[in-house]
């Protein structure tokens, strides 16, 4: 390498070498966080089309009801009115 500042050739040398690795950690670095967003949204969306796929499940189940058989299933879930 050549002599660029005398005696400092040396130190730009590992000045330059310093920062070339701080750089590459921080860019794999961040390319670990983009990874690990990316799988977090693939994440979120698979739970949510499971969420909207099993909501669409219940409300065919519950409209393929007929008015009594509703009626009997609602008085688990409904309390009596015990004010009169």
């Amino acid at each position: 390498m050549m002599k660029l500042f005398g005696w400092t050739s040396k130190l730009q040398v590992y000045a330059v070498a310093a920062v070339t690795f701080l750089i590459s950690v921080f860019s794999i670095y961040m390319m670990g966080i983009a990874r690990g967003n990316s799988k977090l949204k693939e994440k979120i969306a698979a739970k949510r089309q499971q969420d909207f796929r099993k909501s669409v499940e219940i409300e065919r189940e519950i409209s393929d009801l007929n008015d009594t058989s509703l009626a009997d299933r609602a008085t688990e879930w409904v309390r009596d009115d015990k004010s009169k």
